[in-house]
């Protein structure tokens, strides 16, 4: 299971500031999130939960790919996080002890 979130921030002087992440596996466009943030000093967040089943080797990451320059964050305002937990794991692809 992934879960991601990500935030929009329209900064004094800037026009309307949309940020869209996708999950990826593989090289693969999984699903996505968008955060739009259309007046000044506005936050909006967007945030996304999938569940994927994988093979090991697998690799799973978001990607940005919006007309917006960055994705907010700072170190003192952590906005955007992305994270992954295995819920289980099937019988056969647990390898065998002493094999």
């Amino acid at each position: 299971m992934f879960s991601w979130a990500v935030t929009a921030r329209r900064l004094s002087g800037q026009h309307a500031y949309d940020v869209w992440v996708k999950l990826m596996l593989n090289g693969s466009h999984m699903t996505g999130t968008v955060a739009e943030s259309r007046q000044e000093a506005d936050d909006n967040q967007g945030s996304n939960t999938a569940v994927l089943r994988l093979i090991k080797g697998d690799e799973v990451w978001t990607a940005h790919y919006s007309s917006a320059p960055d994705i907010y964050g700072d170190d003192n305002e952590r906005s955007t996080s992305f994270t992954g937990a295995l819920l289980f794991q099937e019988e056969e692809d647990i390898d065998p002890i002493g094999k």
